[in-house]
């Protein structure tokens, strides 16, 4: 059987799908973290192998996409050549988690992605092909409208609570810091996942009405709707489809639908609906788009 493969390589679990090319028979797999950063390359390279052998055994793969963030690292691209490069698979492509989610997300069309996750970044596509990309600079001056967005808001407020020139918030007591030497322990003491995490407590708090809560929903809310505003203009889309990916905004929470409504005061224009499909599909149509 001929098939092509997709891969949506994730930071906790990785999802491969191999699909005949006429579309009538699909084989789905899932493995671990597929970061080379977190596992290590020897790690990584037993991992690929592995995905090598299954694609195999179940057809000849005509071409795969890899889909996975840091595809910028040399050793990760050296790794996929030299491993996938002498399998009998014809032809592989490594790009960015990113492309695939959009290509996936938008059914290969025209449209704006805005992702919350972790980080945040919004990715828009013209009728032409034409992308821009903005945002996704990080956590020491960017990020905005992101889990650490969010919750690096929060211990900002807090610092200032601290030092008697904030507003009082039960983000205080939600966080458990009651001293400078508390809020230091915790946002010093994690990872940029770790302090994320805070952002979950940031949301019930708006929800239950804590003002500072709210003022860091909606601030960070507006200031991810400008970035995708700012593709959406560039582009010169007119009528066009936005879909939200990522923890902080796939599912009915109160930042998604500031988010939206945020959107929707800046242009009605832009149109927010689900994911057509996911990044691993995604990765399966860029696939066959080699062939």
């Amino acid at each position: 059987m001929r098939i092509i493969a997709g891969v949506d390589g994730g930071g906790t679990k990785t999802k491969l799908i191999c699909k005949s090319l006429d579309g009538n028979d699909e084989h789905v797999f899932g493995y671990g973290p597929f970061n080379i950063n977190a596992i290590g390359e020897s790690a990584f390279r037993s991992l690929l192998s592995r995905m090598v052998e299954d694609i195999v055994r179940t057809g000849e793969c005509e071409a795969i996409c890899l889909g996975a963030a840091g595809v910028s690292n040399s050793n990760m691209r050296d790794i996929v050549s030299d491993v996938v490069g002498s399998s009998p698979i014809a032809r592989w492509s490594l790009v960015g988690d990113d492309v695939i989610a959009m290509e996936g997300a938008l059914d290969g069309g025209p449209g704006i992605i805005a992702i919350s996750g972790t980080g945040s970044i919004v990715l828009g596509r013209d009728v032409a092909g034409n992308r821009i990309r903005l945002g996704g600079w990080g956590h020491l001056i960017g990020d905005e409208g992101s889990g650490y967005g969010i919750a690096r808001d929060a211990f900002k407020a807090l610092s200032m609570a601290i030092d008697g020139v904030g507003e009082e918030t039960c983000l205080m007591k939600d966080f458990g810091i009651e001293t400078r030497t508390d809020l230091i322990s915790k946002l010093y003491s994690g990872d940029k996942g770790v302090v994320a995490s805070y952002a979950v407590i940031v949301e019930k708090a708006a929800e239950a009405g804590d003002r500072v809560a709210l003022g860091i929903l909606e601030d960070n809310a507006s200031m991810l709707a400008k970035t995708v505003f700012e593709v959406y203009s560039r582009l010169h889309l007119g009528k066009t489809n936005v879909v939200f990916i990522g923890g902080q905004i796939n599912h009915d929470t109160l930042f998604r639908r500031l988010l939206s409504s945020r959107i929707a005061a800046l242009s009605a224009e832009m149109v927010c609906i689900e994911p057509i499909h996911d990044a691993a599909l995604g990765a399966v149509m860029i696939a066959r788009g080699m062939i």
